[in-house]
């Protein structure tokens, strides 16, 4: 079978975010991983990246974070339930054509 997936590159969660998750419905979106961890780190916006994971999932859309560069980083994404992660700490950058 045939076919195509929907993503989104470079979202970030604005107070409207749910909106566009629920009228698009991307199969997934990316996230940087600094945008993530700023908002897990304060606790003021926290239950907004928590409610941005519920959504995202009960929509069945994965949430991919990106530029993962160190361990902390890995540790805060697996705490929030982040399960997919790109960035040199998981694989270094190749060439693809040599």
């Amino acid at each position: 079978m045939l076919g195509c997936r929907f993503g989104i590159d470079s979202f970030t969660i604005p107070s409207e975010g749910a909106y566009y998750l629920q009228a698009i419905r991307p199969d997934y979106v990316k996230c940087a991983v600094v945008y993530l961890k700023d908002i897990m780190l304060d606790a003021s916006t926290g239950k907004s990246q928590e409610s941005f994971n519920n959504i995202a999932r009960s929509l069945g859309i994965s949430i991919i974070a990106t530029n993962i560069e160190n361990e902390e980083e890995l540790a805060i994404l697996k705490y929030i339930g982040i399960s997919y992660m790109q960035g040199r700490l998981i694989a270094p950058i190749e060439l693809l054509i040599g």
